[in-house]
């Protein structure tokens, strides 16, 4: 009977291990543009296996072709689905590949993220160091879009730890100045 059962296990930890190769195989045609599109489809509608595969193989894509700048990408799929600890460590991964791009981009981007994390996990105190460095980042290059985000992180920090007027201010002023929302520079 037990030898049964382990050669049922065997069999189905084979068949799940082979479904991986084959799906691995169906994302080699997609480019990181694709990759990127088929991650956020699948994350934002709580599919997070299928997210974490897609995130694996684009950071390994990006490895095998020493493409940089998707090596830094990459990492920053990986964390969205990631633990705390593995999430910033993928962050930190993030900064050391961002040091070759845009700097119009970076480093805000990398404190945006952590700032992201740390809201998401309930660190209000570190959240809003990382969205004011952030911010400082952004004015320093100009970039207006994320000059924008940050402002509304900031905002819906305030609004969560229960400063509604001044969340409002910043909500209301993008209400009707969000046109640079849609800019895509971050």
């Amino acid at each position: 009977m037990m030898k049964l059962i382990g050669i049922i296990l065997l069999l189905l930890s084979n068949l799940i291990y082979a479904q991986k190769i084959i799906e691995n195989d169906s994302l080699k045609k997609y480019s990181f543009l694709d990759l990127k599109i088929k991650f956020d489809n699948y994350y934002y509608r709580d599919k997070t296996k299928e997210s974490t595969l897609i995130a694996k193989y684009f950071l390994q894509k990006a490895k095998n072709e020493n493409n940089e700048s998707q090596i830094g990408e990459g990492y920053m799929l990986m964390q969205f689905d990631a633990t705390f600890t593995d999430a910033l460590k993928y962050i930190d991964s993030v900064k050391i590949y961002s040091t070759k791009l845009d700097k119009k981009v970076y480093p805000a981007k990398i404190y945006l993220l952590r700032g992201n994390l740390y809201f998401k996990f309930d660190y209000f105190k570190q959240a809003l160091d990382s969205y004011i460095l952030a911010l400082r980042y952004a004015k320093e290059n100009k970039n207006e879009r994320q000059i924008a985000f940050t402002e509304l992180n900031i905002a819906f920090l305030q609004n969560y730890i229960g400063k509604y007027k001044e969340a409002a201010k910043t909500f209301r002023y993008y209400l009707y100045n969000g046109k640079v929302l849609y800019n895509k520079s971050v």
